[in-house]
């Protein structure tokens, strides 16, 4: 056996932090379309596609910190038939 039972040949791994050349290069991509990206987005969700909404919607209320949890539980479902 080349290394002990429960040793690997890298037993620190990976390094913490550094990410594939792909992962960096698309995200330098995406940081200069951003403006073109979500203006984009919210022309589809307001054309009525539900997944684009809904990414829309998750984002605004990620970042209304005022929205309390209380108002949201306010909120009543419609009666389904």
């Amino acid at each position: 056996m080349q290394f002990q039972k429960g040793q690997g040949g890298n037993p620190a791994g990976r390094p913490r932090g550094p990410r594939n050349k792909a992962s960096i290069r698309m995200q330098e991509m995406l940081e200069q379309k951003v403006d073109e990206l979500v203006e984009k987005l919210v022309q589809i969700a307001l054309a009525g596609n539900i997944g684009a909404l809904r990414v829309c919607l998750d984002r605004l209320l990620r970042q209304q910190t005022s929205l309390s949890f209380a108002r949201c539980r306010a909120w009543k479902r419609p009666p389904t038939r």
